[in-house]
């Protein structure tokens, strides 16, 4: 056991605490000074190397005694030599008295009273007690040191200092790479030679004056591709850049910069990945656009076709039902010998008309339906029309189409003289409303096994009825008598 309160173990673990704080203290010094302005970075440097000199002194006085198995007491230190460096406290305790004053910082008060009982006056004053403060003193300065590291450490990430500018570059994810003509490298961030790395290209600050030909060499494969997808962005503006697909199934887009006069050049490398595979995917669902359209114009051209058809068909059966009303009316006059001026002038008229009826220059529906009635009035047909056509022009016309037909049929095939229409309005059972037509006529009807689809008619009139979601069905051949729906819009 040593003399005074502190034995061996003690007093290695006050040299450990003041050895780990001084060297806690040399490496705050350089951080504290970077992170202020120059003035106060001037005037801090010297109070904190007036700290760090006062912790030094503590350690190696610590180490002494341990080597010597000396004396802890205050006389002793005061006789030894380390008494003698004890007075460079006291510049420090004045100095930083002043600093505490001019920044108004009183939380340097206790680390400045700490290092003023450390001088010689108060070593002579404190006598034995002062083992007591060496203990504290070794506490505290461990306690400030270490918060000073972790301040310093916060600080720098939140300000700026000479070294963030760097930090920022070889951090950033554009590849950068500064050359000089026919020199080295001036600049090569990390991320430009990770870049670089991955396409076996040269990766130290040599002369690298060449690097765009490089470049070019590995982008050419590429440039193609991009220039038949029609991608210009990506495929190049002159020589000044280049996209190049990496091993790693990345895309990076090099871009470069002359300056001063060609002296200097900048090369950029950008990660475009996304964008990249973004213009291969438009350019592919270009192509399949392309193709669509293509087969859309195939399928007009198909649809032309069948619509060319399809007026042909009504063609057809306009003519057929026109042209097939007159011959009815024609040959009922021939029957009955009607060769008089009046039934002359009269068949004159009708046959005057029929390119207008097959035009569908006729008015509206109640003016066709009643030319229909007048025609067939002059060969003694009455056609009886009880009820009102639909206000759907469509509908309407069909319908007087329609009738038309039924007229003829019932004229020339039945030797009718009355063909009474029944127009109406029906809901069915579903809640559709559907406009209704019942024909029937006095005529003699037909055979039970007769096809009514010949000759007649009928097949047309179907077609135009169902072209409108309705129906037509034949209710009786003998009497003959057609009912019809179509659906009310």
């Amino acid at each position: 056991m040593m003399p005074g309160v502190f034995n061996e173990t003690s007093l290695l673990l006050l040299f450990v605490g003041s050895f780990i704080s001084c060297c806690l203290q040399l490496v705050h010094v350089p951080l504290t000074a970077a992170g202020r302005n120059r003035r106060l970075a001037l005037i801090g440097l010297f109070y904190e190397l007036g700290v760090a000199n006062h912790l030094f002194l503590a350690a190696d006085y610590m180490i002494g005694v341990l080597s010597n198995t000396g004396t802890f007491a205050a006389d002793t230190i005061l006789a030894s030599q380390w008494g003698h460096f004890l007075w460079g406290n006291v510049i420090t305790v004045t100095y930083g008295i002043a600093f505490c004053i001019y920044l108004k910082h009183p939380v340097m008060i206790p680390e400045i009273t700490f290092m003023a009982l450390c001088t010689p006056p108060a070593l002579r004053l404190l006598g034995p007690s002062w083992t007591i403060v060496a203990i504290l003193d070794v506490a505290y300065f461990l306690f400030r040191t270490t918060a000073a590291i972790c301040v310093d450490a916060i600080r720098r990430t939140e300000k700026l200092s000479k070294l963030s500018v760097i930090e920022a570059v070889n951090v950033i994810p554009v590849g950068i790479l500064a050359t000089e003509h026919r020199s080295a490298s001036a600049l090569m961030n990390n991320t430009m030679r990770d870049t670089l790395g991955i396409l076996n290209l040269p990766t130290d600050l040599g002369d690298l004056s060449d690097m765009w030909e490089r470049l070019d060499r590995v982008a050419e494969p590429l440039r193609a591709i991009a220039n038949l997808q029609g991608i210009p962005l990506l495929s190049g503006e002159g020589n000044e850049k280049l996209l190049i697909r990496l091993p790693n199934d990345t895309y990076k887009l090099f871009t470069r910069e002359i300056l001063e006069n060609g002296e200097r050049h900048m090369t950029l490398a950008l990660d475009v990945t996304d964008l990249a595979l973004a213009n291969r995917n438009l350019w592919r669902a270009n192509l399949d656009l392309k193709d669509a359209t293509e087969a859309i114009r195939e399928q007009m051209s198909l649809v032309g076709l069948v619509a060319e058809g399809e007026a042909h068909l009504k063609m057809r059966a306009r003519v057929h039902d026109v042209v097939g009303q007159r011959l009815s009316i024609i040959h009922r006059y021939l029957e009955e010998q009607r060769i008089d001026n009046t039934s002359v002038a009269e068949l004159k008229e009708l046959i005057a008309t029929v390119m207008n009826d097959l035009r569908g220059d006729a008015g509206d529906a109640s003016t066709a339906l009643a030319a229909v009635v007048s025609a067939f009035a002059l060969v003694g047909v009455e056609i009886e029309v009880t009820g009102e056509l639909p206000t759907n022009p469509r509908v309407a016309a069909t319908l007087v189409d329609v009738i038309r037909e039924t007229a003829t049929n019932a004229c020339k095939h039945g030797h009718a003289h009355t063909v009474e229409i029944q127009l109406g309005r029906k809901e069915a059972s579903h809640g559709a409303h559907y406009v209704t037509l019942v024909a029937h006529d006095d005529g003699d009807g037909m055979a039970k096994n007769a096809d009514i689809t010949s000759g007649t008619g009928i097949t047309g009139m179907r077609r135009a009825v169902e072209s409108l979601g309705g129906f037509l069905e034949i209710a009786s051949k003998s009497p003959f008598v057609i009912n019809i729906g179509i659906p009310e819009r």
